[in-house]
């Protein structure tokens, strides 16, 4: 058994990179061609790779060219670079080739746009969304299922297909369509941002690109399979265990995207498991599908001797080590260069979120155990670090305190009384001030400054972050004033702006990141670039020169 798969594991890379005459690229999208032995995908593996080599150069002209024209064209590559080999790749393994690859073409834009409008008419008209996240990505998983299926399985009972795997391919196709369109949308929202556009359009295009094997096409793929496959469809329960199958298996996608705890992009968590589960029913389930369809149409597996390699003349395997050797070194070019374009080199922003006090405390205080008392009485009989005397009278007393390895400056007012009304702190030869952030149970706040700003503090305080917001102005009618939910207090020592994110109920602390280790990578990058690319030009250059001296019956 493991032999066997290895021979045909061996097989399928030999024959999706060995060279290809023109009559097999014109034989490729001919209908009518019927196979007794199983078919072997090769052409997709070429589009692929053309197909991310000119989105790389979108890419690069969108980075370079400020121009609306250049980011259309970045979307629609992204969009299309792995959609469209995908497409191709299942129309190849059709032994009957009774489909042909425009009809296809025709049915992803058609079944795409239809799909993707039922979609939008239901989550606009049917579902206005729900506050619990899991039922709404349930949700997702039944209405996009349920749309590509409304609009999949009447042009198989038009076309008249009713052997399983060219409804499996009418399904490809719709499911492409709708993901095309999909990823389209995706990418121009997340590229749009000025300041970080061309990083989302790489991520997203890549990201959304890749995980369309095992995504839209497929789910609608298997369904419309199961609907040939079973007798009576409608009435058939096998069919509707399927369909609610890529249902669930469209919902476990989506968790590790969106569900708070379970996104898998912020650490190895739970989400991993679940998106790897996804993978691993999806490629099962197409697997057993291909299977059951060759045995069907009587397609059988290639012998041992069959499997072996196809005999080429030394001149001919020059040449075509050649053609793959550029190749591959201009989709290595074509990768440095999308990740170089995804490079912020200008200042950015990271923004990080605090449920609990404590938690924002520890990180704003670069975690130095630093607590005000803030019930401390001003001490008569102490000596006074500083004061200040206006006409003959003491206004405001500095006391310092030294408590748990830090020094602490108390700073007190006088009226009727002495109120204590700052405190700081000298850390590495400065003195930071406590501050207060007050929120009200509307979600206002505000932040406070500790030392009294008519006095000269001792030492300076940072600068307030930018993002502070000051307590609302007073309506001109008397209304209740918000109830105060907490007060926090702490020491403003990390350089990040601070606010509160009321509609979460957590701390939002937004740091700038250093610009540095952006042109560090860059340069790395490029100067992988430039020796893959001599390295890749001169291994081509030699072989074509070979191959030129070789005759064809050595």
């Amino acid at each position: 058994m493991e032999n066997s798969f290895k021979s045909s594991l061996a097989f399928f890379l030999r024959e999706s990179f060995r060279p290809r005459t023109k009559e097999e690229y014109k034989a490729v999208f001919k209908c009518g061609v019927s196979f007794d032995r199983r078919p072997v995908p090769w052409l997709y593996l070429r589009v692929l790779a053309a197909g991310f080599i000119l989105f790389a150069v979108s890419v690069l002209i969108n980075r370079l060219c400020d121009y609306s024209s250049a980011f259309t064209m970045a979307v629609a590559l992204g969009g299309l670079f792995a959609n469209v080999p995908l497409l191709i790749f299942f129309y190849e393994l059709n032994p009957r080739r009774d489909i042909s690859f425009l009809t296809l073409s025709a049915l992803a834009v058609v079944g795409g746009v239809l799909s993707s409008a039922l979609t939008l008419v239901g989550y606009e008209f049917v579902y206005g969304g729900h506050d619990n996240p899991w039922v709404s990505y349930l949700w997702t998983g039944f209405l996009e299922e349920l749309a590509k299926m409304a609009a999949a399985l009447p042009v198989i009972i038009i076309l008249r297909k009713k052997y399983p795997f060219a409804c499996f391919l009418i399904g490809i196709a719709v499911g492409t369509g709708y993901s095309v369109f999909e990823d389209f949308g995706y990418i121009y929202a997340y590229g749009g941002n000025y300041l970080s556009g061309d990083t989302w359009v790489v991520l997203m295009s890549v990201g959304r690109g890749f995980s369309c094997f095992w995504s839209h096409a497929p789910w609608t793929g298997v369904i419309c399979w199961a609907f040939a496959a079973f007798k009576k469809p409608w009435l058939n329960f096998r069919f509707y265990g399927v369909v609610v199958a890529s249902m669930l298996l469209h919902y476990l996608a989506d968790v590790p995207f969106y569900a708070d705890g379970f996104r898998f992009l912020e650490g190895f968590n739970a989400g991993w498991v679940i998106e790897a589960v996804v993978v691993a029913g999806i490629v099962a389930m197409v697997v057993l599908m291909l299977r059951r369809s060759y045995a069907e149409l009587g397609c059988i597996k290639r012998t041992t001797e069959e499997r072996a390699n196809v005999p080429l003349a030394r001149k001919s395997k020059l040449s075509h080590a050649g053609n793959v050797t550029a190749v591959l070194c201009a989709v290595f070019v074509s990768a440095a260069t999308c990740a170089g374009c995804a490079l912020q080199f200008e200042e950015k922003s990271l923004v990080s979120y605090f449920g609990s006090d404590g938690e924002f405390i520890a990180f704003i205080q670069n975690d130095k155990p630093l607590a005000a008392d803030w019930a401390r009485l001003y001490d008569g009989a102490a000596a006074d670090y500083s004061q200040f005397i206006e006409n003959g009278k003491l206004k405001c007393a500095t006391q310092k305190v030294a408590a748990g390895g830090y020094d602490y400056y108390y700073v007190y007012e006088f009226g009727e009384s002495a109120e204590l009304s700052a405190v700081g702190v000298k850390i590495d030869g400065k003195v930071h001030y406590c501050r207060r952030m007050t929120i009200y149970s509307d979600g206002s706040k505000t932040v406070y400054y500790g030392y009294p700003p008519n006095y000269e503090p001792v030492g300076d305080d940072p600068e307030p972050p930018s993002e502070s917001v000051d307590p609302p102005e007073e309506p001109s009618e008397p209304v209740d004033p918000p109830e105060v939910v907490k007060t926090v207090e702490y020491f403003h020592l990390a350089e990040a702006g601070v606010n509160y994110d009321a509609e979460s109920g957590r701390f939002k602390v937004i740091e700038k990141v250093s610009a540095v280790a952006p042109y560090a990578i860059a340069l790395a990058l490029g100067v992988a670039s430039a020796a893959v690319a001599a390295g890749g030009t001169a291994a081509v250059i030699i072989l074509k020169i070979k191959s030129g001296r070789k005759d064809d019956d050595r």
